[in-house]
């Protein structure tokens, strides 16, 4: 009888075991699908959101001379826009290392980077939000890219910017000036 027992908590024992391993491995699916794809839309949103019509636009600035090139020397954006207005610019690397830039926010300081300039035209004050994706650049080779901006409370106004690209951790740099309308 002793025996009977031990057996059939054995069974009892498996069996739970067996439901908690379905269960857990189910769980972790879940978890790793949900992580997977929530990182997969946060990439695809910016790498994702190229049309057809910004491939022509960043083939185009490609084309541009020099190592620091932008589509276009002037850039209109409306206050408060849900969505970027794009500006598309050309980063060739002339040095011997390698260029890379980790992307994201652009700040007032760093490989690229932007400043509002005091000699804005209108206007008084603003913050601008420049978002850029990551470039990996070998030594003498170019390739174009689509920065987004935008102009969340920025005071309608006329504003000049100064992009600056830093080679080889600030040894050279070369700026370009660029006017930003918002409206």
């Amino acid at each position: 009888m002793n025996t009977t027992f031990q057996k059939k908590g054995a069974v009892e024992m498996s069996l739970n075991l067996i439901i908690m391993l379905v269960i857990g491995l189910t769980l972790m699916g879940l978890v790793i699908g949900f992580v997977t794809s929530f990182l997969g839309e946060a990439e695809g949103k910016f790498a994702g959101s190229l049309t057809e019509d910004d491939q022509v636009k960043i083939d185009q600035v490609k084309r541009e001379s020099g190592n620091f090139a932008f589509s276009s020397s002037s850039l209109s954006l409306i206050q408060g826009a849900s969505s970027p207005t794009k500006l598309y610019v050309k980063v060739r690397n002339p040095h011997l290392n390698k260029f890379d830039f980790m992307g994201g926010e652009l700040a007032d300081s760093g490989d690229i980077s932007y400043t509002v300039s005091e000699g804005r035209v209108d206007a008084q004050g603003g913050v601008f939000k420049i978002f850029s994706p990551p470039m990996s650049l070998e030594s003498g080779t170019s390739e174009g890219y689509s920065l987004e901006v935008y102009a969340d409370d920025t005071p309608l106004g006329t504003y000049y910017i100064t992009f600056t690209m830093a080679h080889t951790n600030g040894v050279s740099t070369e700026t370009k000036v660029l006017t930003f309308t918002v409206e």
